[in-house]
């Protein structure tokens, strides 16, 4: 490779890795049953907020039944068609708490033939009303779903940087191990002395112990079903580069309260609560709805009109309406209770990520004075192998020794992650931009 070359693959290696990453994340996002389930309830609370903030588009029905028509249908008898009429309605919901429904008629008969009948306007509205409650239940469910999307996605990155270092260690661990049953087994044939071949044993079936975890660790992980294992080293290398910047990244404590689309969301279910609380003795009102129609009689050529009511209310019930009174009058008190409980949820979460952040950090900072020990062991090991003090065996131990400490470091360095990304997505950051 030239020289310019050599240039540009250093220049390009990193963003090719990060691709490479975005791809495995939404790889295993394709794949998640729970994150097409919450894409499903994302939709679904965003025709209902639709329902209220798109008001001014109608729900458009044709039919031979409806509000203002028969329910007879087309019919034949005795091959002719029967007179029949198909309706068109025109329907205007949540217009200030008021529906509004326009209706025409085409009909058919043997002597008309057909003509257009009778279309009317109906305006109808309950006289307790509460399109205010519904609204703010209606971005309730919509922020909440927006939060559960997001949610599953953080975890899909944490679960794969988590399963990356995991997989990695694992595959290490077991090749390490697998160099030191061997090493093991081949002094254990060099042993004369029964207590030292039983402790020698010992060491060796708690190698193989430790490489059949090993081994299943790998084996089971959910990696392998969106990379080839072979690839494992660059999955390891790319996420590798991205951790210090993820640690630059790192926020604290306070914010995480004001950036949460769960608490908007429980604070929108709050006001809704509030709202059904100041008429909790609507289940024992009739609550008439009161309507009012205008009618184009075709048939006499002139307008008609009314006006009127309807009502229903249960004389005896089982004690349904004195339970949804109650639930009305407590709904904002267990709604206030749910909130204080999530927000001091989020802080005890994000206390435990930022002790175990710090727990890791001294961990780290160990391991790193384990590694020099281990590194100045090996040298000086080194040096006494070639000058013949030590035999091979004996390096060979701290030699593995030395590469199990790198190992730890490993280990710890992807939990250490993990608590950063975890302590990002409860400050609602978005953990996929930082793969992309």
């Amino acid at each position: 490779m030239s020289r310019m070359g050599g240039i540009i693959f250093l220049f390009l290696f990193p963003a090719y890795l990060y691709c490479d990453i975005i791809d495995v994340y939404n790889k295993s996002l394709d794949n998640n049953l729970e994150y097409k389930q919450a894409l499903l309830k994302l939709e679904e609370a965003e025709l209902g907020i639709a329902y209220f903030d798109k008001n001014y588009i109608p729900t458009i029905s044709i039919g031979t039944s409806g509000s203002q028509l028969s329910s007879q249908g087309v019919s034949m008898t005795n091959g002719e068609f029967n007179p029949y009429t198909i309706g068109t309605e025109v329907t205007f919901e949540h217009i200030f708490g008021t529906t509004i429904q326009l209706s025409l008629p085409y009909s058919w008969d043997n002597e008309s033939g057909h003509r257009f009948t009778s279309p009317s306007l109906r305006i109808s509205r309950p006289l307790f009303e509460e399109s205010n409650a519904e609204y703010l239940e209606a971005q309730a469910a919509l922020l909440a779903a927006e939060h559960k999307l997001q949610e599953i996605e953080a975890k899909a990155g944490i679960s794969l940087v988590k399963d990356i270092f995991s997989a990695y260690y694992s595959a290490k661990l077991e090749s390490l191990y697998s160099r030191y049953k061997t090493t093991l087994k081949q002094n254990l044939a060099d042993l004369r002395n029964e207590k030292d071949r039983n402790a020698l044993k010992r060491k060796i079936f708690s190698i193989e112990k430790q490489l059949l975890q090993a081994r299943y660790s790998g084996e089971t992980s959910d990696l392998y079903h969106y990379i080839d294992s072979n690839d494992l080293d660059r999955y390891y290398a790319a996420v590798e580069e991205m951790g210090p910047e993820w640690e630059k990244q790192l926020p604290g404590l306070e914010g995480a309260v004001e950036k949460r689309k769960d608490l908007d969301s429980l604070e929108a279910s709050l006001l809704a609560a509030q709202a059904k609380a100041d008429i909790s003795f609507l289940p024992f009102l009739p609550n008439p709805t009161f309507f009012a129609s205008l009618t184009y009689n075709t048939g006499e050529n002139q307008l008609d009109w009314g006006i009127g009511f309807t009502f229903s209310i249960p004389v005896l019930d089982h004690g349904e309406r004195s339970l949804e009174t109650r639930k009305r009058e407590q709904g904002e008190t267990i709604a206030k209770l749910t909130l204080e409980n999530k927000k001091t949820e989020i802080s005890n979460t994000i206390k435990s990520d930022l002790h175990e952040i710090d727990v890791l950090k001294i961990d780290l900072d160990i391991l790193a004075l384990d590694y020099q020990d281990a590194h100045d062991a090996l040298t000086e090991a080194e040096k006494l192998y070639e000058k013949e003090i030590i035999n091979e065996y004996d390096y060979t131990l701290i030699k593995l020794d030395y590469e199990l400490i790198v190992l730890s470091s490993i280990q710890r360095k992807g939990n250490y992650y993990t608590y950063i990304l975890d302590l990002m997505a409860q400050h609602s950051i978005d953990i996929k931009r930082l793969f992309e």
